[in-house]
């Protein structure tokens, strides 16, 4: 017999999706996507590979480490929701830089484990080169496609 400690039940990952592990300027298919863009393609990659759809989505978590500097949003998960059907759907925004990724797991396992939700979608995105060069204000709208001036 398992024991879960303070949960009531076990939780199972049942899809995966991600990006393409490349320059993405660099690929037809991610060429001039934004972060919050690329946060849908993954979600819905996920959703294919479980084999879900986003009715069946209880929840979801969205990790993004420095969105105002990335893609100039405060609330990502609302602005964004639309590209992977999860307009209307109860969110979470979460950043914590290196370990954003990690953290989107755990809140997702948590959330299932706990019986509060039956299916959530959970992930993290960070251009790694998307902050702003030279830096400038927070108000200035970012693309990380947009490297005038990028000397490294």
């Amino acid at each position: 017999m398992v024991t879960l400690g303070k949960y009531g039940r076990s939780v199972s990952i049942i899809g995966v999706g991600c990006t393409p592990f490349m320059y993405t300027v660099d690929h037809p298919e991610t060429n001039g996507l934004t972060e919050g863009e690329m946060f849908g393609y993954a979600a819905l990659k996920a959703m294919e590979d479980a084999g879900v759809n986003p009715q069946d989505v209880d929840f979801y978590f969205h990790g993004e480490a420095s969105p105002l500097n990335g893609s100039n949003y405060l609330t990502p998960n609302v602005q964004i929701a639309n590209w992977f059907g999860m307009k209307g759907k109860g969110s979470i925004h979460h950043s914590e830089a290196c370990c954003t990724g990690y953290l989107a797991i755990e809140q997702a396992a948590n959330a299932v484990a706990s019986g509060k939700y039956d299916c959530v979608l959970t992930g993290a995105v960070e251009f790694g080169d998307s902050s702003p060069f030279p830096a400038d204000s927070v108000e200035t709208p970012k693309h990380p496609y947009k490297r005038e001036g990028h000397h490294g």
